[in-house]
């Protein structure tokens, strides 16, 4: 299975996210139409965006991406659904920037 991380761009923002894409996607329509139902349908997404770029991504990527999910949901423990109910569109580099701002709110808590 392939999983890319892709950009939008909104009239206030730049963000990324990632996604596991279904078997045998592989024109570029089917990836947009992918997208779009990840952005809508699953995070209730309602800005109007541009995607700027999408790229596939490695299973080291992955596999570092999964270690983090691991590590955020030991720091929250129950609250991690409730905290994070995106997580699973979460790229590796927000993932790494809530475990760091996790861990500062156990330092000033």
């Amino acid at each position: 299975m392939k999983s890319i991380v892709f950009t939008i761009k909104t009239a206030y923002s730049r963000e990324k996210y990632f996604l596991e894409l279904e078997e045998n996607t592989e024109k570029p329509w089917e990836i947009k139409d992918q997208i779009e139902t990840a952005l809508f349908g699953k995070m209730c997404f309602c800005d109007a965006y541009d995607l700027v770029k999408y790229k596939e991504v490695d299973e080291k990527y992955i596999a570092k991406r999964e270690k983090a999910i691991s590590k955020l949901k030991n720091l929250v423990g129950d609250r991690f659904e409730d905290n994070y109910p995106c997580w699973e569109y979460m790229t590796l580099e927000s993932l790494r920037d809530s475990i760091r701002y996790e861990k500062e709110q156990m330092i000033t808590d």
